[in-house]
């Protein structure tokens, strides 16, 4: 049986002997794709309160029931090069077996949940044309619920084709997002408009999953996963700036930028230790007595690293062993990930009501 540090990812055109080496390995690439679909949504009910006193100092606190939804489908396909075909094909007819044309692997995994949060804050005036603000956001605790499944698909030359299906895997857990913290400052010119800073911090290693049952199993992975999240993740300091113009007393105008650092370590760069990550806002604001309406539009901008599978050290010595890649190559110049660039716009929209 294979040496189990050989457990990596194997193409498809590749085939681990008894001895752990492998055979086939191909040295003048694949063609390889992978696509990814994912959707979904999150929603936020707040119940909220506030107390003014003397117009000076304002309090509020507000009870959050969040909900969450999301849905990522995978689709991987591999086929050999030319190169690859001709030793592949006379390996395959040389040992009796049918030959390959293409490999898909398809995974879908879709979570949901539904959490609830506390937040509470204060606003101080010491004049009327400045405000200093604080508030402590509570972690949301979530319930989720985690359905997966996989699908394998093999069409071969002159031959059946074959394609097998997992059952639908369900797992159901708690999860605690991180707290957060900020501070506010804000400068009203006269009636017309204001501008503002806020800073907030947010310490993602806090996070933390808990199995909703005690088996063994369940308990020991989500421990795993809770050492890696603090192995992993910091805090980070983030700043946010807003302007607004009232045009009149029912149209105001929204702009705003915001800075986030990266969650990630720095010397977890295989993450995405490099990553930016920025939003630009701009919105409309609506009163009408004791209803608003705002209607605000977001763009965020986003780098990260992504690979199409990762390969151990270990691994990727004995790929060099068989002759897959030259033995004055490094892992990273073959394994090399993608550095992926995300532009995402948000449309959203806001109905108030003061009583």
């Amino acid at each position: 049986m294979p040496n189990s540090e050989y457990y990596d990812y194997l193409n498809a055109f590749e085939y681990v002997k008894e001895d752990g080496t492998i055979a086939l390995g191909p040295q003048n690439g694949l063609n390889q794709m992978k696509l990814m679909t994912e959707s979904g949504y999150s929603g936020l009910f707040d119940f909220s309160f506030g107390a003014n006193f003397s117009n000076q100092f304002y309090l509020g606190a507000s009870l959050g029931i969040a909900t969450l939804e999301n849905k990522i489908e995978t689709q991987h396909y591999e086929q050999g090069s030319d190169e690859v075909y001709n030793a592949y094909i006379d390996y395959r007819l040389d040992n009796g077996f049918e030959i390959l044309d293409d490999f898909y692997f398809d995974e879908y995994e879709r979570t949901s949940g539904t959490g609830l949060n506390f937040k509470i804050g204060a606003i101080y005036k010491p004049i009327n044309s400045i405000r200093i603000g604080a508030s402590l956001h509570t972690p949301t605790y979530y319930s989720m619920k985690t359905e997966y499944d996989t699908k394998a698909r093999a069409n071969f030359f002159d031959a059946d084709n074959y394609e097998i299906t997992s059952d639908l895997g369900e797992i159901s857990y708690n999860f605690r997002t991180p707290l957060k913290a900020v501070g506010s400052f804000a400068y009203i010119i006269g009636t017309k408009g204001l501008v503002s800073v806020d800073y907030e911090y947010t310490d993602y290693s806090s996070m933390k999953y808990n199995s909703k049952n005690n088996h063994i199993n369940e308990t020991a992975q989500f421990n795993a996963t809770n050492t890696a999240i603090n192995e992993l993740f910091r805090a980070t300091h983030n700043l946010r700036f807003g302007a607004e113009y009232r045009v009149s007393p029912m149209l105001s105008l929204r702009g705003g930028y915001a800075m986030f650092q990266n969650p990630y370590k720095q010397d977890k760069n295989l993450l995405n230790a490099d990553g930016e990550h920025y939003n630009v806002t701009g919105g409309i604001g609506f009163r009408n007595g004791n209803m608003t309406i705002d209607v605000a539009y977001l763009y965020n901008y986003e780098t990260y690293i992504h690979s199409l599978y990762s390969v151990s050290d270990s691994f990727f010595g004995v790929l060099q062993q068989n002759g897959r890649f030259p033995e004055n190559t490094s892992k990273n110049e073959n394994y090399s990930p993608a550095y992926m660039t995300a532009k995402d716009h948000h449309l959203a929209v806001t109905l108030g009501w003061r009583f």
